[in-house]
């Protein structure tokens, strides 16, 4: 019995555009963002998609919301799926974080698995929580089609796990804004359909969508 379970990444945030250390930061989609997420919608438009989970942060739920509104499932927030908590580091560019915590980054960059900055996250620690709730959403949706809605590092936690990659090497895989990922699985055998899978847009679709005005249902996530 085969379960499909479809990974898209996050659409551009405006933490991304501005190259900021984003984590579980509340940060919306860009218009770029709204885009890269309505292709990622059209992409899975004819899975039969029966669940939409995602990160409670504002980024992974607009986009769900889109994905939502092709996929016909309401999205469902699982704090299991944020993105690795960053700490001090959280809403910093690299270079203002090595001027304000060297001691931080330099930790990252000798012991990526278990180093963290003060008040964040080991990878380690984000790969327990991811792997848990990748099996648990196997166990849920035998013989299902699902979508979850995050950021890279827990698709390239799966992914690791999966092509038995340790995670000091979990950035090899690229994972871009508004991609999707499709794993397959069959009991305990593991197939990868796509990694990373855009659909690109030309640099006058990127202009258009820069100046366009996003709909309240995608960048009103809390409903209001």
């Amino acid at each position: 019995m085969r379960t499909s379970i479809w990974f898209v990444r996050a659409g551009q945030s405006v933490a991304n555009q501005q190259r900021k250390f984003q984590g579980t930061l509340d940060s919306p989609l860009t218009p770029l963002g709204i885009a890269q997420s309505e292709m990622a919608a059209l992409q899975l438009r004819r899975q039969r998609i029966v669940a939409i989970y995602c990160a409670p942060q504002t980024a992974s739920v607009q986009t769900a919301r889109c994905l939502a509104s092709v996929c016909m499932a309401p999205p469902i927030e699982e704090d299991a799926w944020s993105d690795q908590a960053l700490g001090v580091l959280t809403g910093l560019t690299r270079a203002a974080a090595v001027r304000a915590y060297p001691l931080a980054m330099a930790m990252r960059l000798r012991d990526p698995v278990y180093g963290c900055a003060e008040g964040g996250e080991s990878l380690a620690g984000v790969a327990q929580r991811c792997i848990a709730a990748w099996h648990g959403l196997i166990q849920r949706h035998q013989g299902q089609r699902i979508v979850v809605v995050t950021q890279a590092a827990p698709i390239q936690i799966i992914l690791s796990a999966i092509a038995g990659i340790p995670l000091t090497h979990t950035w090899s895989w690229r994972v871009d804004n508004g991609s999707v990922t499709g794993i397959d699985t069959y009991g305990t055998t593991h197939i990868i359909r796509c990694v990373n899978a855009t659909t690109q847009l030309t640099r006058k679709e990127i202009g258009l969508a820069n100046r366009h005005i996003p709909h309240s249902a995608i960048t009103n996530p809390s409903g209001t």
